[in-house]
C-alpha cells in the first residue's frame, strides 16, 4: 500500500469518477452486476468495491439489481447530488 499523496490523491479521483458514473447509470434505469460492469468498462473485482462502499455510504440499495437511493441521491439538471446536506449547502434547497 502505499503513502505517497499525489498517489493516494488520484486513487481518491479515480474512485469518485467511478461512483459518479455508477450512480448516474443507475439513475437512467437499474442494472445488474454484470450490465453495470459492462457499462462502465470495469471488471467485476473493480466494481464490488465500489458497489460495498456505495451501499454503505447508503447510494445504491441492491435488490437483485442495483438501484439508486432515493432518499440519499438525487439528480438535478444532469448533476449527481449524494445527500440533503450537499443540496443545502448549494442553497437549492428551502
Amino acid at each position: 500500500m502505499t503513502t505517497n499523496p499525489k498517489t493516494l490523491k488520484r486513487q481518491a479521483e479515480r474512485t469518485e469518477a467511478r461512483i459518479n458514473k455508477m450512480l448516474a447509470l443507475l439513475a437512467v434505469k437499474p442494472l445488474y452486476r454484470d450490465e453495470l460492469a459492462r457499462e462502465m468498462a470495469i471488471s467485476l473485482g473493480t466494481l464490488i468495491p465500489l458497489v460495498r462502499y456505495a451501499r454503505t455510504q447508503g447510494w445504491i440499495v441492491a435488490q437483485g439489481k442495483y438501484y439508486i437511493n432515493p432518499h440519499n441521491v438525487f439528480v438535478a439538471d444532469g448533476k449527481i447530488i449524494k445527500n440533503k446536506m450537499e443540496l443545502v449547502s448549494n442553497g437549492k434547497a428551502q
